[in-house]
């Protein structure tokens, strides 16, 4: 196995706290790394600090100037659809991804970025197995907006 896709990042910044990016976080936490957690609720914020996460309080869905954000060495994007929010997919998944990227500072090494997606990019598969060598046919909203940033996700979709 390639032991750099392993490694453990020094710091990371993980954008979506749900099923996967909060497991995600608290297992680099628990390994040496120092985690930063963006968050648009300044309650979930002060939950995550006391967790002993370092929360950035961002709403990605805003064109406002994002907050300074630091240069750490591994992003994981792993952002869900919140139905109750009244904001479309896009407006996340393409829009504010590409605005986080676009402010992301400059490093000297590139950026490790880790991007989880939706299996509904693959559409209705009947069962079988997916992976990475599975054609995208996308048939709900969910998976077609996803399925170019899946293919690439540092272009925001550009």
């Amino acid at each position: 196995m390639n032991k750099r896709i392993l490694k453990t990042p020094q710091s990371a910044i993980v954008v979506g706290c749900g099923y996967v990016g909060s497991r995600v976080a608290a297992t680099w936490k628990k390994r040496g790394s120092r985690i930063f957690v963006v968050t648009r609720s300044e309650s979930k914020a002060a939950a995550l600090a006391d967790s002993g996460f370092v929360p950035i309080v961002l709403d990605l869905s805003q064109t406002t100037s994002f907050p300074q954000l630091p240069a750490a060495d591994t992003l994981l994007w792993s952002v869900g659809f919140d139905r109750t929010a009244r904001i479309s997919r896009d407006a996340i998944w393409i829009d504010g991804l590409r605005r986080l990227l676009d402010a992301l500072p400059a490093r000297n090494e590139p950026w490790r970025l880790i991007y989880t997606s939706s299996t509904s990019v693959y559409g209705d598969g009947t069962g079988q197995d997916v992976d990475e060598s599975t054609e995208p046919n996308p048939v709900t909203e969910g998976g077609k907006v996803t399925s170019p940033v899946a293919a690439d996700p540092a272009s925001g979709a550009a």
